[in-house]
């Protein structure tokens, strides 16, 4: 308990960040850090002092009190300092941080940007399989859906190796194409009667409507059905984009 005499107060050489900036950038010495903090120049002094000592890092460095009207003279010096660099310590920080708002403003509106990239590419990569169909699913499954994309069907039949090789090539571009949907029914159940003589065909829907009928002419190259004539052929039509300088042929690529 105080007994009426006056407490004095134990100071440290600890600093505030804001100090330790100050000091960094020359704008104040930690002398007059440590005299704004309201020690005397002795007080200063004989903290540093200690502190070099304890350290045993003596570099011959002299520290020098000071009192009376010079004492004061220092001690305003260092507070007059301390307020101006906090004047533009102030401008510096509201200026960083209106930058780092400029930056996150620009970081969010690219964030928002890229999302709306992806989910726009992942909408148009919604199909990657080749799926058989039965004449009842044709409206949904063709005509419906040929609203968002391009529908390609291979008519088929078991019995007509060019159809199953058609059939082969399809479910590979299936894989690579997402974004077209693939189908495959057979010819007899898409239409009664359709003669086999008129196979192989795709029929490519676009808009609710047949776009292109790909018969043997159009699938059929150099006399043969390939990958790559087949490929050729739904380019043409608008639906692929093939890679340049791939070449594929039936069951895979050329080296």
């Amino acid at each position: 308990m105080a007994t009426g005499g006056t407490t004095k107060t134990k100071f440290t050489l600890k600093t505030t960040d804001f100090d330790d900036a100050l000091m960094k950038h020359g704008i104040i010495s930690r002398e007059q850090a440590l005299i704004a903090k309201g020690m005397t120049v002795a007080e200063a002094n004989a903290l540093l002092e200690e502190e070099h000592r304890q350290k045993h890092e003596l570099d011959g460095v002299e520290y020098h009190t000071t009192t009376g009207a010079a004492a004061a003279e220092l001690r305003a010096k260092a507070a007059a300092a301390v307020d101006a660099a906090a004047e533009d310590s102030d401008d510096a920080l509201l200026e960083e941080l209106e930058d780092e708002l400029d930056d996150d403003a620009m970081l969010n509106e690219y964030r928002a940007k890229r999302m709306a990239e992806m989910r726009a590419a992942a909408a148009t990569q919604r199909y990657g399989d080749y799926v058989e169909i039965r004449r009842d699913e044709w409206m949904r499954e063709v005509n419906d859906a040929s609203t968002d994309a391009f529908v390609v069907v291979n008519l088929y039949q078991d019995a007509l190796e060019s159809t199953l090789v058609v059939d082969h090539v399809l479910g590979e571009l299936a894989g690579l194409h997402r974004d077209v949907k693939f189908l495959r029914i057979k010819s007899t159940e898409a239409i009664e009667g359709f003669p086999d003589g008129n196979l192989p065909v795709i029929f490519v829907y676009r808009d609710g409507e047949m776009a292109t009928q790909l018969d043997s002419a159009e699938l059929i190259e150099a006399g043969q059905l390939t990958t790559l004539s087949i490929g050729r052929a739904l380019e043409r039509a608008g639906v692929l984009k093939l890679r340049t300088g791939r070449r594929a042929t039936d069951g895979g690529d050329d080296d």
